[in-house]
């Protein structure tokens, strides 16, 4: 870093050990993206303090409205206890059924269950329907005297 203070630096002068003028450094830190990050970078490539590059910054035209503002610490949840091995809590039970939330007293009265049994009960109806069709088909190609198709075998 140059032994100048920083309201004596010019644009031009060059801030070691970065090499970079002020100049560069302005133009690198209002073309950044993330500015927070990039006055990092900017600090660790001339081995000074964040302090530094935004007095630096500052002094040399940068709005302070340019300037990322400091974040909020983030208070915890009401809830948070701490501790990553403490064990979830116990859900509470349903009195109606003396099990978990959401878990019928009766496993035979579950919905989903329900929904299955009757697809099971449709497939075998189609399945019978179907049945009742192919052989139909087969006395209708007796009468006629048709022989072949998609559904004989010889």
């Amino acid at each position: 870093m140059a032994n100048k203070e920083v309201s004596e630096m010019a644009l031009y002068d060059v801030v070691e050990p970065s090499g970079m003028t002020v100049g560069e450094i302005i133009t690198s830190f209002r073309q950044a993206k993330d500015r927070r990050l990039q006055l990092q970078k900017l600090a660790d490539l001339t081995c000074a303090n964040v302090d530094f590059v935004k007095e630096l910054l500052l002094t040399h035209g940068v709005k302070p409205v340019e300037m990322p503002r400091a974040r909020r610490k983030k208070e915890p949840p009401e809830n948070f206890r701490g501790g990553v091995d403490e064990a979830p809590p116990i859900p509470a039970q349903n009195p109606e059924t003396e099990q978990p939330d959401g878990v019928p007293k009766d496993p035979l009265e579950d919905p989903v269950l329900d929904a299955i049994r009757a697809l099971v009960r449709r497939r075998d109806a189609l399945a019978s329907e179907l049945a009742r069709l192919d052989a139909r088909l087969q006395t209708l190609r007796l009468a006629l005297g048709v022989k072949g198709g998609p559904h004989d075998e010889s």
